[in-house]
């Protein structure tokens, strides 16, 4: 349980480079594999949000460039 709760008190500082390694196959285990898993697809969320928000970024100064030059 221990390490469950340094991982979600890394997460909620913002730290998710380190999901846990279950190496158990108790509650506790399971506990961790889930960790685990919601570790991963919030950095894969995040990274879809940075790429949605440079497109955004993107297009947002074409149509600056383009509007100006109207």
């Amino acid at each position: 349980i221990g390490l469950v709760v340094t991982v979600v008190e890394r997460m909620a500082a913002g730290d998710l480079r380190e999901a846990p390694t279950p190496d158990r196959t108790d509650e506790t285990g399971r506990l961790l594999s889930a960790v685990k898993v919601m570790v991963e697809k919030l950095g894969e969320v995040i990274g879809e949000v940075r790429g949605g928000a440079e497109a955004l970024t993107a297009a947002s100064s074409q149509v600056s460039s383009t509007t100006s030059g109207i």
